[in-house]
């Protein structure tokens, strides 16, 4: 999945636009708290956000949501409704979700502050209901050059 956020992200950074991103990750991870998008969040180059890539993706051990996944992946998709970007650093948010089920959002919607919403699934499963108003994109286990290009083009749309 890293490898697969740093195909998109070395695809936008070598677009001849003045891009910027920031990352934020839940799950088997050591970040979970609300993601604030400020200066010092952002990224203006590649090499920058492939490093926060690898640190925020690190995996922590013994910490298993078990019994309460359904939960995780609700909450998952709630939180982005606290963002923050007060200074209006960002226009898109791209959500990624590994879940085999839609229904393990509970109907919940992906409600942000930003005027683009995306979001991916990377078990092919149809995610349009939680961006009712955005873009969805489904992509193959294999996180081709295809799947990088679709989720770029939903960007940039």
């Amino acid at each position: 999945e890293g490898s697969f956020i740093l195909g998109i992200a070395k695809t936008l950074f070598d677009r001849p636009l003045n891009s910027a991103a920031a990352i934020w990750v839940y799950g088997y991870t050591k970040d979970s708290k609300i993601f604030k998008v400020t200066n010092d969040t952002m990224f203006n180059n590649y090499e920058d956000f492939e490093n926060k890539v690898k640190d925020k993706m690190t995996i922590v051990p013994n910490v298993s949501p078990g019994k309460n996944s359904r939960r995780l992946s609700f909450r998952a998709v709630s939180l982005p409704r606290n963002f923050k970007d007060d200074g209006h650093n960002a226009n898109c948010i791209v959500f990624l979700t590994a879940v085999n089920n839609v229904n393990a959002f509970e109907n919940a919607t992906l409600k942000t502050s930003f005027s683009k919403e995306v979001a991916v699934s990377l078990k092919s499963v149809d995610v349009s209901s939680i961006v009712p108003k955005g873009e969805a994109v489904n992509v193959s286990k294999d996180y081709t050059k295809d799947d990088v290009d679709r989720v770029v083009k939903a960007i940039l749309k």
